[in-house]
């Protein structure tokens, strides 16, 4: 298969984005050996952080969207990032390449 000459150069520059299913996730693990938390978990996490009790069975897309309207976006955005960045490191995402 030949590769296109622009998909070299950021390939080689290191600016290529690298877009990836769902799934991409599910063999990732913590320093402690624990999966990134699935659908159900992260909205429940969610929930516990921002919401009162009482919706922890809230989907994700609703807890999610309650979550924001109870803080903001980017705060929101921030503690998941915070969640899947916990204690992670490229060697425990098999058949990853870290960036340079």
């Amino acid at each position: 298969m030949e590769i296109p000459n622009p998909l070299k150069t950021v390939v080689e520059t290191g600016t290529a984005v690298l877009m990836v299913g769902a799934g991409a996730s599910l063999a990732a693990r913590d320093a402690d050996g624990n999966a990134p938390p699935k659908t159900g978990e992260l909205a429940k996490l969610l929930c516990d952080r921002f919401l009162s009790s009482g919706y922890e069975t809230l989907p994700l897309t609703q807890a999610a969207d309650y979550s924001i309207s109870e803080s903001s976006l980017f705060e929101v955005q921030d503690y998941i990032r915070e969640i899947f960045l916990r204690d992670r490191r490229p060697e425990l995402y098999p058949g990853f390449v870290a960036p340079r």
